[in-house]
């Protein structure tokens, strides 16, 4: 994929942090650059307009909070996406083969290389976000192999953000809260006033995945893999500020190892019988 190249002499002296509001999952790409032509203008990272390379800035910029630019850390350029991991490297960012939310996920195959934002991390999967890819200077999200990059760039991964005030009091609630491997959980969440909203599942501490809930009330997930999951319902408001409502707790356990409540009972008609006698059970769990 053509990833072109910026000299440093055109460098744009603007590096302000996102102005609008932007959400994982969305294509929220800025429209000056999404509805012109491909390359026909150089944004404010110093990248051509709809190549992943812009894209990827944006999102550094927008969702790490971080003034990335072509000339990041003092680099001359940047370049197209096939240098990128060099690049890092050799200003001392970690570059390995894990996958993070946040982390750039980049390939140094083909003439120009590529580059994509890690949107969620699945088990051995990998949902990124990119442009130039499946179509020619827009925008495209999948998920695939956590393997298929040649590796992935660490400039600032996100974690689990801390809580903040409720936005337009902002709230969530789960049809199950323990179940088994492989079962859904139906969301029902309610939050106003905010440009974006979706539903976050964080897992040991780090964003799992994020489910883009935009003028939604309810939303399914199906959990594939145990463990503890907290899910919140985020947003941003219209200041660009994120905020969450109530965190939940969902547990996934292995088949038929998901625990009856502690209320549970049973009893029944009998409990002495002789061979052949019918006994009749109540319960309630």
């Amino acid at each position: 994929m053509k990833k072109k190249i910026f000299v440093a002499w055109m460098i744009v002296i603007s590096m302000v942090m996102c102005p609008v509001i932007c959400f994982a999952g969305t294509d929220d790409y800025p429209a000056k650059y999404k509805n012109a032509a491909q390359d026909a203008l150089v944004d404010e990272w110093n990248f051509f307009n709809r190549e992943c390379t812009s894209f990827v800035a944006w999102r550094l910029n927008s969702r790490n909070k971080v003034s990335f630019t072509n000339q990041y850390k003092g680099a001359s350029k940047w370049g197209n996406a096939k240098t990128w991991g060099t690049v890092a490297k050799s200003l001392g960012i970690t570059v390995n083969t894990t996958p993070a939310v946040g982390a750039v996920a980049w390939w140094d195959t083909g003439t120009y290389g590529h580059v994509a934002w890690v949107e969620a991390v699945n088990g051995s999967n990998v949902t990124i976000e990119e442009y130039n890819r499946a179509k020619a200077g827009a925008y495209g999200e999948r998920t695939i192999s956590k393997s298929n990059p040649t590796g992935y760039i660490h400039i600032k991964d996100l974690s689990n953000p801390e809580p903040a005030p409720l936005p337009s009091n902002a709230w969530i609630t789960a049809s199950r809260t323990e179940i088994e491997k492989g079962q859904s959980v139906t969301f029902n969440f309610g939050i106003s006033n905010v440009k974006h909203c979706g539903i976050g599942l964080d897992k040991n501490g780090k964003r799992y995945y994020t489910i883009e809930a935009t003028g939604k009330s309810t939303a399914t997930y199906t959990f594939n893999e145990t463990g503890t999951y907290s899910v919140v319902c985020e947003g941003y408001n219209s200041d660009g500020k994120m905020g969450y409502s109530n965190w939940l707790t969902i547990t996934v356990y292995d088949t038929g190892q998901v625990p009856l409540p502690s209320d549970a009972w049973i009893t029944s008609d009998k409990t002495v019988l002789t061979k052949g006698s019918t006994v009749n059970f109540n319960k309630s769990y």
